[in-house]
């Protein structure tokens, strides 16, 4: 396997990483919100995600779950 080939991951290395199951990183594939390659002319090719692109994805949502939550203000 070259480097190039390394960079590149399965569906199921993806889900794994990201803790959802396949058919949602599919879904996120298809809606535009996780770019993917595909490796032939068929619709039935199958899909790879680039590591930096999935990097890239998990940097954009990181913030909104790590970001600090502010206390509540006490209503009384």
């Amino acid at each position: 396997m070259d480097e190039r080939q390394a960079d590149l991951l399965t569906i199921r290395q993806v889900a794994g990483r990201l803790g959802l199951s396949p058919l949602s990183v599919r879904r996120r594939i298809s809606s535009g919100e996780l770019p993917a390659i595909r490796l032939g002319d068929s619709d039935s090719a199958p899909l790879r995600v680039a590591r930096e692109d999935l990097d890239a994805y998990v940097a954009e949502h990181r913030t909104a779950t790590n970001q600090e939550t502010p206390a509540l203000s006490n209503p009384n």
